[in-house]
């Protein structure tokens, strides 16, 4: 579940649920995170990895990844 994800990564869960509202905006938003990053790795594109993966510290924040907006 996603609560299990968000235990095992040291996030918050219980936060981003109250800004969101839905597990299921969670999961998409979650999924979109991993992916975007991902992608850049796979394609050896590392800028555009690095610059989503910054991007997405801002995504992290909101998502309440705690760890890993603090790293």
């Amino acid at each position: 579940t996603m609560q299990e994800c968000y235990k095992a990564i040291g996030g918050n869960y219980e936060a981003v649920l109250g800004r969101l509202h839905s597990e299921a905006l969670i999961q998409r938003f979650t999924l979109k995170f991993l992916s975007t990053v991902k992608i850049g790795i796979e394609n050896k594109n590392y800028e555009d990895a690095f610059r989503s993966a910054h991007t997405l510290k801002g995504v992290c924040q909101n998502l309440s990844f705690d760890r890993l907006y603090e790293v």
